[in-house]
Order: C-alpha cells, then structure tokens, then sequence
C-alpha cells in the first residue's frame, strides 16, 4: 500500500490544518486589538482642532488683542493727560 491510501498523507494536511486554524485564531486576536485601538483613536480624532479650527483662532486672538490694545493706549493717553493737565493747572 502507498503512503496516501493507508492515511498517513492525512496526517500532514492535519498538522496542516491546526496550524492554520491557530494562526487564524491569532489573527482574529490581532484584528480585535487592532480594532480596539483605532477606536480609541477615532474618539481622539473628535477632539483634534482642524487647519480652519486653529486658522479662526488665530484669528480671534489678533482682534482681541487689537482691541486690547487701543483700549490700553486710550486709557494711557487719558490718565498722561489727566496728570498733565492736574500739574499744570494745580
């Protein structure tokens, strides 16, 4: 009798067989974690600031401190003003 009618070729393909079934087994672990880890980045992805988000905030930021700014200068010129105008007339 040959090798591949008494069942000893099966036992090859068996082996065979197991070995792909743990390795699939492995990969299924590894897509589970894998799929953990991208939510988890998708949910930090929702809190990112975009190009146009950090672009309108700039531009926030120069109006208020432009506005800060003459308002700063106004008072400085009053209160120069007021101290002159006290010295020069008291």
């Amino acid at each position: 009798m040959t090798a591949e009618t008494n069942g000893q070729a099966n036992i090859p393909a068996a082996e065979g067989y197991r070995a792909l079934r743990a390795e699939m087994r492995e990969v299924g672990q590894r897509v589970g974690a894998l799929e953990q880890r991208m939510a988890s980045v998708e949910a930090t992805l929702q809190h990112v600031a975009t190009k146009a988000d950090l672009y309108e905030l700039k531009s926030n930021v120069l109006q208020a401190l432009n506005a800060q700014t003459w308002k700063m200068m106004g008072f400085g010129i009053t209160i120069v003003a007021a101290v002159f105008g006290l010295a020069r007339y008291l």
